[in-house]
């Protein structure tokens, strides 16, 4: 715990509250928002000195989609002073090679970025190609700290209660050495 950070979570919409909740970081979750409005939301977090993390949800829907208008979205962020932008896979429908493939493309802006999956079968897999694509923050399961970040494990399924040990993921350590929070308390 002493190297966790609180981190206040809503959209744009809750402005006032994630101000008022006066936590050191915000993760400010985007979806559905204009460009203006997220611009000006960003903006105002980090006026107020504030470590600001931009959600994307449905990231990878809309890369889907329209590629351009997602990475519109991850350097609009980036340029209002967003410190990580979190591309989130809300419907977990792609396969682990695909997260990494768009989060290495993405990666290229020189964005700052993180990635976050719902719990599901393929969760830990998505998150270490991830990592390994360039993602220096991970959501959803965390990494487990013994004596080092050197596991990913998930908290809904422990190696003691499956048999399974957990990965080792050298990468993962070397990937998230800058962060010191994994995830985010809300």
């Amino acid at each position: 715990m002493r190297t966790s950070t609180l981190i206040a979570s809503g959209g744009a919409e809750d402005l006032s509250a994630l101000l008022a909740a006066e936590t050191a970081a915000v993760a400010i979750v985007v979806q559905g928002h204009g460009f203006s409005v997220l611009r000006e939301a960003v903006r105002q977090l980090v006026r107020a000195e504030r470590r600001v993390i931009v959600e994307a949800r449905d990231f990878f829907d809309g890369w889907l989609i329209d590629p351009e208008h997602a990475l519109e979205v991850v350097l609009t962020a980036a340029e209002a002073g967003a410190e990580t932008v979190l591309l989130h896979d809300t419907a977990g429908a792609l396969w682990p090679d695909q997260v990494g493939e768009i989060i290495a493309s993405v990666a290229e802006t020189g964005v700052p970025l993180g990635f976050g999956c719902p719990e599901d079968g393929g969760s830990a897999a998505k998150q270490l190609f991830a990592a390994d694509a360039g993602a220096g923050l991970v959501q959803g399961s965390y990494a487990v700290v013994r004596g080092g970040l050197d596991r990913a494990d998930s908290p809904s399924v422990h190696s003691a209660e499956t048999g399974i040990a957990p990965v080792p993921c050298p990468r993962l350590e070397q990937s998230m050495s800058a962060q010191t929070a994994i995830g985010g308390v809300r």
